[in-house]
């Protein structure tokens, strides 16, 4: 087990894309939450429908349907501190789809984006899955002899599909994706519309990217590009695995005893944050899976509280990259446990190395058991 100490990115977002940080309180024992419905261009969109749903048994069920007036203004109060997914319609065209908790500040605005399409393939005992019952939100479909759906008009974003009414599977929009529902997994990234957030953090908040050296302690390691330089981190060349990957070079001080650089990412809030969710339950979760290429041997490290303590523990285990691209499978046997109280996942070097990453998945935990597991 090795300490480091990693640059956390200290940014507090809510689940939601604001224009205002905000929110309100209302009657004692009840909140409220107020958001003005807009497009991008700043223009309000007058009579959005709004609809709301929440998670039941890991399925969402629809709890009440009401619309913005005719500023686009819209008010929701209630005793009730439940996460609820806030699916937003202007027309046809303009969607927009989040979780809210009626305990934390909210924005004050939403923007609603052009809608975008979910197809894929489902896979089960190694086979397309023909003439599944599927339902997203209100929509339901039938996979074809292949096994294909196809969703369009939809909400961009990760969405939940209910296969046959009993699993439900992770879906996102505009990513053509085959889902083995014989492997319960959760996708954290691909890369495809990253922006420093997960996107597991994208859909329940947190999940920030971040990158880190013994620079903190007088070494002299570093990455390149830095994740300051924007898209240049993502590489969407032909040596991406799948439309864009992140590529990053990591040049080891080894100087110092402490000797590293990483890129990584928080499963939610900040460690030390003292409100939030920052720590998970991950006890059935069987492995860590992604697709990487490049050279050099890494550490793929879990950061965790330490048990009866508020501070740090590490956990890690090794891989070697080659020059082809590479499916990685790392169970959680791999690793010392416990693995009640996870806040962060690294990629680690303690020598140069240069990596190319793409497709990291959790298997063994399904999406909608994720909020559950909060701690």
């Amino acid at each position: 087990m090795r300490l480091f100490l990693y640059l956390s990115i200290l940014i507090s977002l809510a689940a939601c894309t604001s224009d205002v940080a905000g929110g309100t309180g209302s009657n004692a024992g009840e909140a409220e939450i107020a958001y003005v419905f807009k497009d991008a261009s700043g223009r309000a969109l007058p009579s959005a429908k709004i609809n709301l749903w929440k998670m039941e048994e890991g399925a969402l069920t629809f709890v009440d349907s009401s619309y913005a007036d005719t500023s686009g203004s819209w008010k929701l109060s209630s005793s009730s501190k439940q996460k609820l997914l806030l699916e937003a319609w202007f027309e046809d065209s303009l969607a927009y789809m989040c979780w809210v908790d009626l305990s934390e500040k909210k924005p004050e605005s939403l923007i609603l984006y052009p809608t975008e399409t979910l197809e894929g393939t489902l896979m089960q005992n190694e086979q397309p899955f023909s003439g599944a019952s599927l339902q997203v939100l209100n929509r339901g479909y039938q996979t074809n002899a292949s096994g294909d759906y196809f969703f369009d008009q939809m909400p961009r974003g990760i969405h939940l599909m209910l296969v046959n009414g009993t699993q439900t599977v992770q879906l996102q929009t505009n990513y053509r994706d085959t889902i083995d529902l014989d492997v319960p997994f959760i996708l954290i990234e691909n890369f495809e519309d990253w922006g420093l957030q997960t996107i597991l953090g994208k859909f329940f908040g947190g999940g920030w990217w971040y990158y880190s050296s013994n620079e903190g302690s007088g070494g002299l390691s570093f990455l390149e590009p830095a994740f300051e330089s924007g898209p240049e981190v993502i590489a969407t060349k032909e040596e991406a695995f799948s439309g864009r990957s992140l590529h990053v070079k990591m040049t080891v001080d080894s100087s110092l005893e402490e000797k590293f650089a990483l890129v990584g990412f928080s499963l939610g809030d900040d460690f030390y944050k003292e409100q939030g969710k920052s720590f998970f339950d991950l006890s059935s979760l069987s492995a860590v899976t992604f697709r990487a290429k490049g050279n050099g041997s890494l550490f793929l490290q879990w950061v965790m509280k330490k048990e009866g303590s508020p501070e740090k523990a590490f956990s890690l285990a090794s891989f070697t990259l080659s020059e082809n691209w590479t499916f990685y499978r790392i169970p959680s046997a791999h690793f010392d446990g416990p693995f009640q109280m996870l806040n962060a996942l690294n990629f680690m070097a303690e020598e140069d190395a240069d990596l190319w990453l793409d497709d990291i998945r959790f298997e063994g935990i399904g999406l909608p058991e994720w909020n559950a597991n909060t701690k």
